[in-house]
């Protein structure tokens, strides 16, 4: 996971880094890369949305 973050901030395709990670598919990878961070890889280098907050 650690060689695909600096890939994945060059904005290369998840496909390309999952292959270039040693798995054989982008969901696999996509996968762990969700267990181990806590978010998938197409929204770890965007900020978290902003939570509403009601104010009524």
């Amino acid at each position: 996971m650690l060689h695909a973050l600096p890939l994945l901030a060059e904005g290369r395709a998840i496909l390309s880094v999952a292959l270039d990670c040693g798995y054989e598919s982008p969901s696999a990878f996509a996968a762990v890369f969700r267990r181990s961070f806590g978010r998938p890889p197409g929204a770890y280098f965007r900020p978290p949305p902003v939570e509403s907050v009601d104010r009524g």
